[in-house]
């Protein structure tokens, strides 16, 4: 019984060390600026970096990962994605995986995303819920243009917590950047298959 209440006592410390971390990092900074989503993890949304992150996907990729001075958690991982040529942060995003058997970090009114979410509230305010399944909850906050999406999902066993921030406009830029992209690459593989056919009499 005696290591079961240790435990347990561990679980609270590192819950409130969880708390206090969370404050620092998001930049507590009272209600005065309490809707104005700016960034997080140390950038910023529209933030000019000097090198823009090359992407090879128009979804997954575009990234680049980072390492907070402040993080959430210590596992979580932390990436940036970036508009092509101007080089700006659209995105910022933080990623969470346990393949936990015994927990469900989802409906865990004690746990860790449970308190990610009264922190986020506590700063923003309330964020809205939607559920599109029993095992998936999203939780989303606007400030036009930008948002904070907060989602818990467990798929076989498999807990994932993700905090991103968005900048809409920054984002359709990327993307638009991205087609561009892909088109030119196309047209320069047409243009090399043309000249290999050439070679041929065919």
């Amino acid at each position: 019984m005696g290591k079961i209440f240790l435990i347990r006592g561990i679980k609270k410390i590192n819950m409130k060390k969880l708390l206090l971390i969370l404050f620092i990092s998001l930049g507590f900074t009272g209600s005065a600026n309490a809707n104005s989503i700016e960034g997080a993890f140390g950038y910023k949304l529209g933030q000019v970096l000097e090198e823009a992150i090359e992407s090879d996907s128009r979804y997954s990729s575009n990234k680049k990962g980072i390492s907070p001075q402040k993080p959430l958690h210590e596992d979580f991982k932390y990436f940036l994605y970036t508009t092509r040529v101007d080089k700006k942060v659209s995105s910022i995003r933080a990623l969470f995986y346990s393949d936990s058997y015994y927990q469900d970090y989802c409906s865990d009114n004690e746990g860790l995303f449970f308190k990610i979410m009264k922190i986020y509230e506590l700063k923003y305010g309330k964020f809205v819920k939607n559920s599109p399944n029993e095992k998936d909850v999203n939780y989303s906050y606007t400030d036009s243009p930008r948002e904070i999406m907060i989602r818990c999902a467990v798929t076989s066993n498999l807990n994932t917590i993700e905090i991103t921030y968005t900048d809409s406009i920054l984002k359709n830029i990327r993307n638009t950047e991205y087609d561009i992209e892909k088109e030119r690459q196309l047209k320069e593989k047409e243009k090399q298959f043309l000249e290999e056919a050439s070679e041929y009499d065919i």
